[in-house]
């Protein structure tokens, strides 16, 4: 089974939902975003499986590409593909101490 037939209904998948912490996957096709989201007292970390994109933090713009990890600190963001294939990153959010 191809990557994309797990991902058919939703961008994302939950691997983990618990009260100070949230793990998942997300697959993005070449142009999709996941949306503006993530104020309060979240750290969220990216970590960039395949594909490239870019992250808007706030008001700053950060590209990325496979193998690098993005960081957030409790402000609003938005993750976008902008390559040519699929972006896959397994995403970790926590309560920030």
């Amino acid at each position: 089974m191809g990557v994309e037939k797990l991902f058919s209904n939703s961008k994302s998948i939950v691997l983990l939902n618990s009260n100070d912490r949230r793990i998942g996957i997300v697959l993005l096709k070449p142009g999709e975003d996941v949306g503006f989201h993530g104020e309060g007292a979240f750290e969220e970390k990216l970590y960039i499986l395949r594909g490239n994109g870019k992250a808007i933090i706030g008001n700053v713009e950060k590209m990325f590409s496979e193998g690098e990890i993005v960081q957030i600190n409790s402000c609003k963001h938005n993750v976008i593909n902008c390559g040519n294939d699929i972006l896959i990153y397994v995403y970790d959010c926590s309560v920030k101490r």
